[in-house]
């Protein structure tokens, strides 16, 4: 089964990593393949598509220098990780990892899109506004917020009204401002975590609907402009927030993991990368 038109590789085979691959051969009936491979200017001996079949894990730089090759569009692709995770204790038979979302400061900021509103004292209004806030709004007027959408990503308080946000965690929810998260600072470092949320990005694990003992993790961590280097330290990020998920009686936490970009083929990634996470340490050497 082939991967749709849009993944088709159009590149010399010298120029990307040596992978799993199938000629494609000038048969009638795959006029339109041909026709769509003529239109790029590819001869048709250089012109392959990958297949849908259990390829070899590759590491994390062949699988970010495959994505590179094989990207199609002429836009600064995001690159996507998906992990399977294991929940249950295969003993005890229950679930023994908790689901939630979180959030992670990437080191490597790629995405302007989110957005932070404050909470703040009748007397901060001035320094909410130079922080770079989407927007904010000043305590005596906080009883608009029960008929206000929370459209925001993220909302941040301040220590003076830090006490009244708290009540109101049934209109926030998840969005509440806390001290775990940094959401709750001192106006004069308003700035500072404004700067911070910005280039946040949520980190949620959900439960996956077809295989009932594991969990999902979708999420965006770079751009294919972004060096090796610049992705590694990202996916560190993420890997260092996982470890707080892992129950320890787990033998096995990451079953799998993949990158893909919005418009490329995916590929598995060596367990190499996320073993570290699995077995407790810290060691990322050789990863690159």
């Amino acid at each position: 089964m082939f991967y749709p038109l849009r993944s088709l590789i159009t590149h010399q085979v010298s120029q990307v990593p040596k992978l799993p691959i199938l000629k494609i051969i000038r048969y009638k009936a795959f006029p339109k393949l041909i026709t769509h491979i003529q239109a790029v200017s590819a001869p048709i001996t250089d012109s392959y598509s990958l297949i849908k079949y259990n390829t070899p894990p590759l590491s994390f730089s062949q699988a970010v220098a495959a994505l590179r090759a094989y990207s199609l569009v002429d836009k600064d692709e995001y690159i996507n990780l998906k992990m399977n995770i294991n929940l249950f204790d295969p003993n005890k038979r229950k679930q023994v990892v908790q689901l939630g979302p979180s959030v992670i400061l990437f080191p490597n900021q790629f995405t302007d899109e989110s957005s932070v509103f404050i909470l703040c004292g009748d007397e901060e209004g001035d320094v909410a506004k130079q922080s770079g806030a989407t927007g904010y709004l000043e305590e005596r007027h906080f009883s608009k917020l029960e008929s206000t959408k929370l459209e925001h990503d993220y909302y941040l308080a301040t220590e003076t009204v830090a006490d009244v946000v708290r009540t109101m965690g049934k209109l926030f929810k998840q969005k509440t401002p806390n001290r775990r998260r940094g959401s709750i600072v001192h106006a004069d470092k308003l700035k500072e975590a404004v700067h911070q949320f910005l280039a946040t990005t949520d980190l949620n694990l959900v439960k996956s609907k077809t295989e009932k003992l594991q969990g999902i993790l979708n999420t965006s961590f770079g751009k294919l402009s972004f060096t090796d280097t610049m992705l590694l330290e990202n996916l560190d990020k993420i890997l260092d927030n996982l470890k707080e998920y892992k129950d320890p009686r787990l033998e096995t936490f990451i079953l799998n993991a993949s990158l893909t970009t919005e418009y490329g083929p995916s590929f598995i990634l060596s367990e190499d990368i996320y073993m570290r996470v699995n077995n407790h340490t810290s060691d990322t050497s050789g990863l690159i």
